[in-house]
């Protein structure tokens, strides 16, 4: 006796009348995420789909508002998101209370990347033989408005779902180019360092990566084993391969 919707593209609904306790809205989450995993055949290929609930529970006697009800759900779905492929989540207030502090996040973030107030810190990667600097990490720094900075810890993840974070990644990338081009030009006398710049797994799906690093190289004009590329573990750990 439930009713289905869809709403669009890969997100549904699933209303279910008669359920007013969350454990009996779980164990239908439950159902449904369990029904997702055999693997969908569209010959001659097998698919394997994963699905994400977030659930909200309308109390019996107070009013209706279908719009936050749905509201709710897309907020405890998204947490579910956040925990990885075949999870649920309920909605609880503290949910929302998170959701507006990533959107002012967000709008924050995005004046600062227009005003270009991401900054680059370079981190000296030293040799334990003898104490001298081999190489340097670059750091991405939010300068506030208030004059403050915030590490990348603070704002790379909302940077990373909203896609800002291609674009930082970018001026990182041109910064630390710049940097250790005056680094090694002022230090002739020395071995060449180098320099790392983190790279957001998320561009590896830009087919013209390689083409704009190479025209930074080139553009900056520095020797390219001067610069490394690096991902991060938590890349890894999304999609190993």
């Amino acid at each position: 006796g439930d009713l289905l919707y869809r709403l669009a593209g890969d997100e549904f609904v699933v209303l279910c009348p008669g359920v007013s306790r969350v454990g009996d809205a779980e164990e239908v989450g439950t159902r449904v995420v369990g029904a997702m995993g055999p693997a969908f055949r569209v010959e001659p290929m097998e698919w394997f789909v994963g699905a994400s609930v977030g659930i909200a529970i309308h109390a019996p006697g107070d009013p209706i508002a279908p719009e936050q009800l749905v509201h709710a759900g897309d907020i405890a779905m998204y947490e579910a998101k956040r925990d990885g492929q075949r999870s649920m989540r309920s909605f609880d207030l503290t949910m929302e209370h998170r959701l507006r502090e990533l959107h002012d996040t967000e709008l924050s973030l995005r004046h600062a990347v227009e005003q270009s107030r991401i900054e680059a810190a370079f981190q000296p990667i030293v040799a334990l033989a003898d104490g001298h600097v081999v190489g340097f990490e670059t750091l991405a720094r939010w300068r506030r408005a208030d004059g403050s900075l915030s590490t990348d810890a603070d704002f790379v993840e909302v940077a990373e779902q909203t896609g800002l974070i291609a674009e930082i990644d970018h001026a990182m990338l041109v910064r630390a180019c710049h940097f250790i081009k005056a680094r090694n030009e002022r230090n002739l006398d020395r071995a060449p360092e180098w320099v790392s710049v983190n790279l957001a797994a998320s561009n590896l799906a830009s087919a013209d990566l390689a083409d704009r690093i190479g025209a930074t190289i080139r553009l900056v004009g520095i020797d390219p084993s001067w610069l490394v590329v690096e991902l991060t573990e938590g890349a890894l750990s999304v999609d190993p391969d």
